[in-house]
């Protein structure tokens, strides 16, 4: 029978079993955030690569931000295409930016500019993480607002 590979949580680096099924979800048992697992060709060869969610998420945000901005130059880039993207990116950003802080106050790890924060100074970058996600989230409510108005 074959053992499954052995691979390292993307933010603590404690070791973790691999699952058996092609795609799905599991939990670190020492920083308690979610992992997706799924398969990725790359030329030849199939690898297993392993995301945490909120990452999967920024990574999902950059290449829709990337297709939306690619077709609003492409058609003109009207000044109304270029503010929606803006709102499109704020609000996702302080989305995402906030569920990641609120997940690192939760857990007390938090992975900032590829180092990994524990205890006390998790809880701090993660307060300044969701103050900054809050901010963005308040900036789009009054954009909306401001819209409503006109």
């Amino acid at each position: 029978m074959k053992q499954p590979h052995h691979f390292d949580c993307p933010y603590c680096e404690q070791p973790l079993v691999a699952m058996t099924e092609r795609w799905g979800f599991q939990q670190c048992p020492r920083c308690r955030r979610p992992i997706v697992q799924f398969y990725a060709r790359w030329r030849e060869n199939t690898r297993r690569v392993y995301l945490d969610v909120l990452n999967a998420g920024y990574a999902i945000q950059a290449v829709a931000g990337a297709i939306y901005l690619t077709g609003a130059i492409a058609t003109g880039g009207h000044f109304g295409s270029i503010e929606a993207f803006l709102f499109l990116m704020l609000c996702s950003t302080g989305g995402l930016f906030l569920a990641d802080a609120l997940w690192g106050i939760r857990t007390r790890v938090i992975r900032f500019y590829r180092r990994t924060y524990f205890g006390r100074t998790a809880d701090y970058l993660s307060t300044a993480l969701g103050m900054l996600g809050a901010t963005a989230l308040i900036i789009v409510v009054l954009f909306v607002l401001d819209q409503l108005r006109a």
